[in-house]
């Protein structure tokens, strides 16, 4: 059996999104301070500049697709890890005011939650449920 990097990828981040999203929804006030800690830790910036940078990087070196529309939002998402990454690493600056607008907004974590969650149930089928459903017509 061929392994489909959109497949792959969307096993991996469609519960990641879910789960993610549901804290996102649920836990707002937690995220909110978590997102304040963060902000005032180079250590941390810097660490999750990094990882960003390297889950980005990584996505995209291995699924660099536009077929579908699951594999074009995977890509759009690998770009969008790398790109976190390097505000994170090279212009931290940019996030305080990003925490601003978001700590203004009272409902923007809860509705950031529900689109993260739908887009993770969303993969998680593609990965788990229809990918299986496929039937492999190239030749060997």
């Amino acid at each position: 059996m061929r392994h489909d990097s959109t497949l792959v990828a969307a096993r991996i981040l469609g519960p990641l999104l879910v789960v993610a999203g549901i804290m996102l929804i649920t836990q707002p006030h937690r995220m909110l301070t978590a997102l304040g800690g963060f902000l005032l830790n180079d250590a941390l910036l810097i660490t999750g500049g990094f990882v960003s940078l390297v889950m980005g990087l990584a996505l995209l070196t291995y699924h660099q697709r536009w077929d579908t529309i699951t594999a074009g939002i995977i890509t759009v998402i690998g770009y969008v890890m790398t790109a976190r990454g390097v505000v994170l690493l090279l212009v931290p600056d940019v996030l305080d005011t990003a925490a601003d607008i978001v700590m203004g907004q009272p409902n923007a974590l809860p509705i950031v939650g529900c689109v993260m969650a739908l887009l993770g149930v969303w993969f998680s089928y593609t990965g788990y449920i229809s990918g299986t459903l496929r039937v492999d017509t190239s030749p060997r």
